[in-house]
């Protein structure tokens, strides 16, 4: 457990500093794929960790600080217009460990899959899927599987491993012009797919996940 630090407000939290300095566990794979679809990392007024989602989904921010041992507040913005639950980590070794996977400021111009161990790739993409992810019934009623990003390369990066591991067909990157989920999108279309990458997804377990993304109804 690491010293205290002081960070907003002058509150003294505390946290397991070292959590991201060796990729060697499903659920810190899934930690690190689910902060490159939905965290960041700020350098001004000082070098933080920031993770910040709709508020609807705040518990998964609950299971994030369970994560790391730590005590830090998940703090709801934005009450009356599209509230967003918020955390941040004033680490300097958290930020360290986290860049040398490509997670840093305006990320999302040049992130790519991290380079960890093989096995634990699944919880990687499972928590990138959480992040920037989507499962929803077509007219037809089959599903489609999505994936987003404000980057290509990370989505070359996806499609590429689902193809080798998955034997399904790469997968074109595509524009969306969607500002709510950023501008590149690749989609898994009809229910067979659809389920096979969930599944794969959770070779290692389920946990942690959201699962209102891996339940196969309307969504």
């Amino acid at each position: 457990m690491s010293n205290f630090y002081r960070g907003e407000q002058n509150k003294k939290y505390t946290l397991d500093e070292s959590v991201f300095e060796k990729i060697d566990t499903p659920e810190k794979a899934y930690w690190l794929g689910y902060i490159i679809a939905d965290g960041g990392v700020e350098y001004k007024p000082s070098r933080k960790l920031v993770i910040n989602i709709k508020e609807s989904d705040s518990g998964h921010l609950g299971k994030f600080r369970d994560f790391i041992k730590g005590d830090i507040p998940v703090k709801i913005y934005g009450e009356y217009k599209s509230p967003r639950a918020t955390v941040r980590i004033c680490r300097r070794k958290i930020v360290s460990d986290l860049e040398k996977f490509g997670v840093c400021q305006n990320k999302s111009n040049s992130i790519r899959l991290p380079k960890i161990p093989k096995r634990y790739m699944p919880d990687c993409i499972r928590g990138i899927y959480d992040g920037d992810g989507c499962l929803h019934k077509d007219k037809k009623g089959q599903y489609r599987l999505s994936f987003y990003g404000g980057d290509s390369g990370l989505l070359r990066d996806i499609s590429d491993y689902i193809a080798k591991n998955l034997q399904l067909k790469e997968r074109k990157v595509m524009k969306t012009g969607d500002i709510k989920y950023s501008s590149h999108a690749i989609v898994y279309g009809g229910t067979q797919q659809a389920s096979k990458i969930l599944n794969h997804m959770k070779v290692n377990g389920d946990e942690p996940s959201l699962e209102r993304k891996h339940t196969m109804e309307v969504i």
